[in-house]
């Protein structure tokens, strides 16, 4: 091997270097961890949050305590939030999902169980599928599916005791989960129709800073209950 072929060696492996490839399905079982530690934690979170403290607050915290990461995240990833007038439309609503979602999410949390908030937030596919065959008119059930629905609908039902003397449902709290869940649902489906193409760091962040003054207008409304300790 000559000189100039040793030199335009290294000089090749430097610039391409050998990556080892990585494997799907142990990125798909990562995600799938992923998802189901952040579906289990979150309703606990948000009943032992209104447990200590008003929900209002107990979001308004949350809110503060993640703009700090979200913009974290941005730098590491070297983003740059975006403040067209179509990112803001967007923004707002992701924050839809964020901040509406969120708040009857936590107003149903002072009267369901985690347990039941788990439940009712896994319906959202079913919720996203109807809006998008009656709705939108953008997908149409075959007979299999209208099947499954049916099933998911019996299965819900008694997994939820309907009709059983035995467990006590409030009502209440059921109807504002269920809002909470609409609420998300249609959040995804109002940014995907603004269809801003930003990354969705970015996006999450917005939503986030957009969530965060939503919550701190609602403040004054509850001064007292304000945590004292």
């Amino acid at each position: 091997m000559t000189q100039f072929q040793q030199k335009n060696f290294i000089q090749t492996t430097q610039i391409q270097p050998t990556v080892a490839p990585n494997s799907p399905r142990l990125a798909t079982v990562g995600q799938f961890i992923a998802v189901v530690l952040i579906w289990s934690f979150t309703p606990l979170a948000a009943v032992w949050t209104v447990h200590e403290i008003h929900w209002a607050w107990g979001l308004f915290i949350r809110f503060t305590l993640a703009i700090p990461f979200a913009l974290i995240f941005l730098f590491y990833f070297r983003l740059r939030l975006i403040l067209n007038f179509k990112a803001m439309m967007s923004y707002a609503a992701g924050a839809l999902g964020l901040f509406g979602s969120m708040a009857f999410c936590y107003m149903g949390a002072t009267k369901v169980s985690s347990g039941m908030i788990s439940i009712i937030y896994g319906t959202a596919p079913l919720w996203s599928g109807l809006i998008a065959v009656f709705i939108l008119k953008r997908e149409h059930f075959f007979q299999r599916q209208w099947y499954g629905l049916l099933l998911a609908i019996f299965g819900l039902s008694l997994t939820l005791g309907v009709g059983s003397k035995q467990i006590n449902i409030d009502l209440v709290g059921v109807l504002y989960e269920i809002i909470a869940v609409l609420l998300y649902v249609v959040s995804m489906f109002l940014v995907a129709k603004i269809g801003a193409s930003i990354h969705p760091i970015i996006q999450t962040t917005g939503s986030t800073i957009v969530s965060w003054f939503g919550y701190l207008c609602l403040l004054p409304f509850f001064m007292t209950q304000m945590p004292v300790q």
